[in-house]
């Protein structure tokens, strides 16, 4: 034994190896036994055999160990069954086996869950999820169900496997309060929203986080979350109800405002509430400056032209053109909407002029193209009916200069 040590404190661990070796197979009543099988445990462990490792482990089970050799085997037998392969049930199976040794319930619950954390906090993702999976199998009511659940999600979220990942956390918010549940919440709304796409569960999600939430800058976000979400769906009543919450909230930029406008203008739109659209679309297009904001300008435009202000629709195509310099599509719009006013006035010059404007540069939309073409047509139309003479006035003028050239 004692050349054993000498060895092994000077790293030379396979002559140490050797040494200890030659005392248990030829002393095998040696009191020195277990020592020996313990460095040879060690040894072998720390060389990465890992089943010989066991094997002496097991060994000192078998010559009446003291209480100490006892621990120390355990415990390296618990570090490789657990830490490195994994395999809580062989463990427990074997501790049970031995003479007054049990493990409970409790405790094999707590390694089989131990297996899933050691591999997450080395950052071993599949091999969390594997050892999540098995504990969740054997335990499903087990004490660290909620935990596997959550750190499994954790886990293929980290992964990229969001389909998975959704589902964890949803059963999380299913299970109802717990450390997890305001969490679970977020992640399954962001999830839903932006990965899967699945937004009447991003809406029922972030709707839900927003209810559950004290502090206001994680309300906002729930609430600017359940808007999209509820636009994406087009449920009025949600769009209405976050939009407000949105457009006069300190948090939100000036973007984030303008876009609850126009999701508010739109749903009222639909429901041909002209007043309410028109009022959300003004304050939209006026808030910020972008593809909402230059529709919400145009819509102001269209609204009053359907309630028949046709002097003030034209002063807004006019104004919107001005500010959607940046937004060559809405001009568009907005001419072919001043052309339907010019032909209203009979005014067909300007009609004409502003649909060959359209006509000239939008020649790569088709549908403004087609749109402008057909109201050409129209146009043409009513400039020929303009422009006809009347028989009657021909025939009259004719006999007149007759009459006078007889003279």
């Amino acid at each position: 034994m004692q050349l054993g040590d000498t060895y092994f404190e000077v790293g030379h661990t396979d002559n140490a190896y050797n040494a200890y070796n030659d005392l248990v197979v030829s002393y095998d009543i040696s009191p020195l036994y277990n020592d020996a099988q313990l460095k040879l445990g060690l040894i072998a462990y720390n060389k990465g055999d890992l089943n010989t490792a066991i094997g002496h482990y097991k060994a000192i089970f078998r010559h009446n160990p003291s209480s100490k050799q006892s621990e120390s085997a355990l415990l390296g037998l618990k570090e490789i069954y657990i830490n490195d392969l994994g395999k809580s049930e062989e463990y427990v199976e074997y501790v049970s086996s031995l003479p007054g040794y049990n493990v409970s319930n409790a405790g094999a619950d707590s390694l089989a869950y131990m297996v899933g954390t050691l591999r997450y906090n080395e950052g071993e993702y599949e091999k969390a999820i594997a050892g999540y999976s098995n504990y969740l199998t054997k335990y499903p009511k087990g004490a660290h169900r909620l935990s596997a659940t959550y750190y499994r999600a954790e886990s293929y979220t980290l992964l990229k496997k969001y389909d998975q990942a959704l589902a964890d956390y949803e059963s999380l918010v299913n299970m109802g309060s717990s450390e997890f549940y305001i969490t679970s919440l977020k992640k399954a709304a962001l999830i839903s929203y932006n990965y899967t796409q699945s937004f009447e569960k991003a809406y029922s999600f972030y709707d839900q986080y927003y209810l559950k939430l004290s502090d206001e800058d994680e309300k906002y976000k729930a609430a600017l979350g359940a808007l999209r979400s509820a636009f994406r769906i087009s449920q009025s009543d949600a769009i209405i109800k976050y939009a407000a919450i949105v457009s006069i909230h300190p948090k939100a930029n000036a973007d984030e405002q303008a876009t609850a406008m126009y999701y508010a203008g739109k749903t009222h739109y639909k429901k041909n509430d002209l007043n309410a659209a028109k009022d959300n679309f003004d304050r939209a297009g006026k808030k910020a400056n972008n593809n909402q904001a230059a529709e919400s300008r145009y819509l102001v435009a269209e609204i009053l032209y359907k309630q028949g202000d046709k002097s003030g629709a034209e002063a807004q195509c006019n104004a919107a053109n001005d500010a959607n310099a940046s937004y060559p599509f809405w001009i568009a719009k907005s001419l072919l909407l001043l052309s339907d006013i010019y032909v209203d006035r009979n005014d067909l010059f300007n009609a004409r002029a502003a649909l060959e404007a359209v006509i000239e540069n939008f020649s790569d939309d088709k549908d403004l193209l087609a749109s402008a073409n057909e109201k050409l047509v129209n146009v043409e139309n009513l400039e020929k009916q303009n422009t006809r003479i009347k028989p009657a006035a021909t025939s009259s003028n004719l006999l007149e200069m007759q009459s006078g050239g007889g003279n």
